[in-house]
């Protein structure tokens, strides 16, 4: 029998919720986060996803629903529906397990996500408390305004074990009694065990815990709301899709010279012994020039594979870089490479996400080609919904220490995944105790997989295996460079005036403020006048403009280029003759 509810206009609330469950346990079936494996952990988690929206029976909703009130504080229901979990999640453990107090911390983590899932997380020890005089005045308006015939036919049609599905019925007065009589003696239980265990909390195990089972609801919610519960297929890219692509690109590797190097590294770390399921922290250290974007890449489509015949999930492949101007360089790269297997590359297989990304998400079926609208783009990219996922620190990090309800929701592509973090070296220092202890939780407690890709490897995972058998040769091969170093202190009008360049060889300019480097490009262009353009380059260019300007200097445009610190992280360009302002 329907409800008679609904959680959208024209949604039955019945048919929202089940949906919602079933993408949540498609998600969690396919990520196994260890914080929810053991099968009562598991049926509490999608107890509070069926029961996400519980709030929503309420006479104040419906009617605002139909536009015939606005929406006020009788109409939220995040705060009733964690509640009402509580209370018959609290139920079905008395008759499941001896002491539901084992449990405490996996219904606490459920009530939370539930409690929270429009909303940003707050501190554990706020939400730790029992409705007070003024939320309780809200809260028997809200139960005191459920039809309980109603309410009590979306409870029998929510798809849930029979054991569940027994102990889900509404008593507006039960329900009530509960609230004034028994939570508050639970909250400050809670409250206490809270300031007791965690001082013990030796790991980030209960950290990752909540936020995979906060994200899979959010992930699930989102998508069902907005993407019409659409979660794309996987996509089979095969491990020895980099090498088919070389191979394509640049033919047979000659037995000497650069590209000799660069194919004997290739071979080395894609081919190390210790590349395998069983370690998850790894370092690729290799000069630039050496190709550290198509071997790192290679070797996380081999982890991938390798990962994959083990354990029978297949690992997403994060890429993670400090700089835009970087991103769409080895985006586009990324794209060519996987053109050469896939034949055409869809979001299925390659997003890019940063807060500029063109966020259309495309989807391929044969020789048709969907696009999603933005409202869904927006959910599938945001919640990284591919193979391959070209982002920043900032979206990494901000994932990895979720706390926003945006970033929290792809948390649970992190289980499993591959972290491919190119130009480590860049994360400010003050950072990397932080960072060290980030990505060595989120591989003991999601298991995921760390890969560090520098040339100038900071001192960060000391137990990490490193994938290149001595980088000294490789830095020792490619000792190209001289180096002439002038420590008197100059103006950049007088550095402009002894600047003499030559007509065979290129420049590049470097400095450490935007305004030098403005300074410097107009002088550099009144010293040269017409004859010459003299490129700009810094984080005030817009990213289109300043990709078409990489572009040019790599087709080799122009001679002369001025550019604050962004193009020394990675961005590929030669130039003869670098001058470098003294780094900060």
């Amino acid at each position: 029998m329907a409800s008679g509810l609904y959680s959208h206009p024209g949604i039955p609330l019945e048919a929202h919720s089940n949906r919602v469950l079933s993408l949540a346990r498609q998600m969690l079936d396919a990520s196994a986060p260890v914080g929810w494996a053991d099968s009562t952990r598991r049926a509490l988690l999608e107890l509070a996803i069926a029961l996400h929206d519980f709030g929503k029976s309420t006479d104040f909703f419906q009617t605002a629903l139909q536009g015939e009130r606005r929406k006020d504080m009788y109409s939220r229901h995040a705060y009733l529906s964690a509640l009402f979990f509580l209370h018959r999640a609290l139920a079905w453990l008395e008759q499941k397990i001896r002491d539901p107090d084992d449990l405490w911390e996996t219904v606490l983590f459920a009530y939370l996500a539930v409690k929270r899932h429009h909303t940003n997380l707050r501190s554990v020890r706020e939400e730790i408390r029992a409705p007070d005089e003024t939320d309780m005045e809200v809260l028997e308006e809200q139960i005191r305004h459920i039809q309980p015939e109603k309410v009590n036919a979306f409870l029998a049609a929510l798809n849930l074990p029979d054991d569940l599905r027994a102990v889900l019925t509404f008593d507006p007065d039960a329900f009530l009694t509960w609230l004034r009589e028994e939570s508050p003696s639970l909250f400050r239980g809670w409250r206490r065990r809270w300031r007791q265990e965690k001082k013990g909390w030796e790991d980030a195990s209960n950290f990752f815990a909540f936020l995979t089972g906060f994200s899979t609801l959010l992930d699930a919610d989102k998508l069902e709301a907005g993407a019409k519960a659409h979660l794309p297929e996987r996509v089979v890219i095969l491990p020895n899709t980099v090498a088919q692509y070389k191979h394509q690109a640049f033919g047979v590797a000659p037995p000497e010279g650069l590209n000799a190097l660069r194919e004997r590294a290739y071979r080395e770390v894609v081919n190390h012994p210790a590349l395998g399921p069983e370690r998850h922290l790894y370092t690729l250290t290799l000069p630039t020039g050496m190709g550290k974007t198509l071997t790192g890449m290679a070797a996380a489509l081999k982890l991938r594979q390798l990962v994959h015949e083990k354990t029978g999930r297949m690992p997403r492949i994060i890429y993670a870089l400090p700089f835009l101007s970087i991103i769409d360089q080895n985006a586009a790269t990324l794209e060519k490479v996987l053109t050469s297997s896939l034949g055409q590359v869809d979001s299925r297989a390659l997003i890019k996400h940063h807060h500029l990304a063109d966020l259309q998400y495309r989807e391929r079926d044969g020789d048709l080609l969907r696009e999603w609208d933005y409202a869904a783009s927006r959910l599938l990219t945001e919640g990284w919904h591919s193979e391959i996922v070209v982002t920043t620190f900032v979206q990494l990090f901000n994932t990895l220490l979720a706390w926003r309800n945006a970033a929290a929701r792809r948390v649970n592509r992190l289980a499993g995944s591959i972290l491919l973090l190119d130009e480590v070296q860049a994360l400010p220092a003050v950072y990397w105790p932080l960072t060290r202890r980030l990505l060595t939780q989120v591989a003991e407690n999601l298991g995921a997989y760390v890969i560090l890709m520098t040339a100038t490897q900071p001192y960060l995972l000391e137990e990490a295996q490193e994938l290149v058998p001595e980088p000294e040769r490789y830095f020792r091969a490619l000792d190209r460079l001289d180096v002439f170093v002038d420590l008197a202190p100059t103006t950049l009008e007088d550095f402009v005036d002894r600047f003499k360049p030559k007509l065979d060889k290129s420049y590049l300019f470097m400095t450490n403020t935007i305004a030098a480097a403005q300074r410097l490009h107009s002088l550099i262009e009144s010293l040269l006048g017409s004859e010459e353009e003299v490129v700009f380059l810094s984080t005030g260019v817009t990213p289109k403009e300043r990709l078409e300007r990489i572009t040019a200097l790599r087709e080799g445009r122009y001679r002369f280029a001025v550019s604050t610190q962004l193009i020394e992280a990675g961005v590929d360009v030669d130039f003869d003759v670098i001058y470098r302002d003294m780094a900060p």
